[in-house]
């Protein structure tokens, strides 16, 4: 009898690690999934924490459980829309459209004098 009531304990353990480690997996890709329920004596049940088992499958279900408090939820009021903040300050907005027009002009005077300077060059080499 013996030999039973250690298996029961052995694959008491063994489940309720792996089913802590199947719920970590798991809740990634559902928030509903709840940890398997795993039978434990009575006279066995303040021993389950002593075993290093025990005590890691316990500190990873915790520590899961605290992960899914803290984590922030996306409410469904906020709003991810156009930000219509024209017309704060019209004069630098325009400031800053003028350099960005003019970083476009060189950067596109910049390539196109490259693709003539390949041209001519593969014009010499032809010739």
């Amino acid at each position: 009898m013996n030999m039973s009531s250690s298996g029961d304990e052995s694959d008491a353990s063994s489940s309720s690690s792996s089913s802590s480690s199947s719920s970590s997996s798991s809740s990634s890709s559902s928030d509903l999934t709840q940890a398997k329920p795993v039978f434990i004596r009575k006279s066995k049940q303040n021993h389950v924490t002593s075993t290093p088992t025990g005590r890691a499958a316990l500190l990873a279900r915790l520590d899961h459980q605290s992960q899914q408090l803290e984590a922030p939820e996306h409410t469904p009021t906020s709003f991810d829309g156009v930000d219509d903040t024209d017309d704060v300050d019209p004069e630098t907005e325009f400031d800053q459209w003028q350099a960005r027009e003019l970083a476009r002009m060189q950067r596109d005077t910049k390539v196109l004098r490259e693709q003539e300077a390949d041209q001519m060059e593969q014009l010499k080499r032809s010739i």
